[in-house]
């Protein structure tokens, strides 16, 4: 590999999106293997592994995209381009998980249930309202984390 790189705008919005969506399916996608026949019937375990896997999943490429945004920065000249699409998906990523994992709730309820009455409706909706909240004051924690630590370079 070249001790520096070209930079290249259209493979940065490819590898941009390409990633934000390779992300999203890694880390949703215990929930569509909920639906295989392997875990027919679906008991509450297999849901809360589901998410314990999702979780595990998350936190695996963060942890990969900072070593990886640490090793370009420190290996490669010329590199700033290829940075700045890990870190819009590390960005965009937050933002689509915020939206999407509470919704997960209302997912696993109906593949737990197959129908859905009043009474666990208003349950699934209201685990996911509980879940936005939990996942709001994480993310701004750690927002607010990594702006203290950036407040230390200026």
């Amino acid at each position: 590999m070249k001790p520096y790189l070209v930079e290249q705008p259209t493979l940065a919005f490819l590898i941009e999106w390409g990633g934000l969506v390779l992300v999203l399916a890694l880390v949703f996608s215990p929930f569509f293997l909920l639906r295989l026949k392997r875990f027919k019937p679906t008991r509450w375990r297999h849901v809360l592994g589901a998410y314990a896997f999702s979780v595990f999943v998350f936190l695996l490429i963060e942890a990969l995209g900072s070593f990886l945004d640490g090793w370009l920065n420190e290996n490669t000249i010329n590199s700033g381009w290829l940075t700045t699409p890990l870190v819009n998906i590390t960005m965009k990523e937050w933002v689509f998980l915020y939206i999407f994992w509470p919704l997960t709730t209302i997912y696993s309820a109906h593949i737990l249930y197959s129908e859905l009455n009043l009474k666990r409706a208003v349950a699934s909706i209201f685990l996911s309202l509980v879940l936005y909240i939990v996942l709001g004051l994480t993310f701004l924690y750690v927002f607010f984390i990594n702006l203290a630590k950036l407040s230390n370079y200026l």
